[in-house]
């Protein structure tokens, strides 16, 4: 018989599911290892495991979307139709190692212009970005 705790991963299930918001966390791979219902919704197909890079196009500097870099927190605003998300990323050093989580949030911030909104569109407001899906 094997017994396997999973007190930890549930905690960390039903917090995620807690937000309003579209949440994930992103490994030092650049695979998702967490995400909650309002991220399953804003990004089609997401699943543990998979690469974190196809969710949105890289940045234009080269660097992977959800590192924040040195300063360790980033804040963009992205335009993916009808809204406008404020995403916010934090990298969370893990004890006793050199890798980092990465902890990304899509708080949905104003709606898009009509203009601006094309069917299932992703648009940068950061200007060293142009997204689209």
């Amino acid at each position: 018989m094997l017994v396997e705790d999973t007190t930890e991963a549930f905690c960390i299930r039903a917090a995620l599911d807690s937000a309003e918001y579209a949440a994930l966390v992103i490994d030092a791979r650049g695979r998702v290892c967490a995400f909650n219902k309002p991220a399953s919704w804003l990004f089609a197909g997401m699943a543990i495991g998979m690469d974190a890079a196809g969710l949105l196009p890289q940045a234009a500097s080269g660097g992977q979307w959800w590192d924040p870099g040195v300063a360790g927190r980033r804040k963009r605003h992205i335009e993916m139709a009808p809204w406008v998300y404020q995403v916010t990323s934090c990298a969370v050093a893990l004890p006793a190692e050199e890798e980092r989580l990465y902890a990304v949030a899509f708080l949905p911030v104003a709606k898009a212009e009509a203009a601006n909104q094309v069917a299932g569109a992703i648009t940068a407001v950061d200007p060293t970005l142009i997204l689209k899906r």
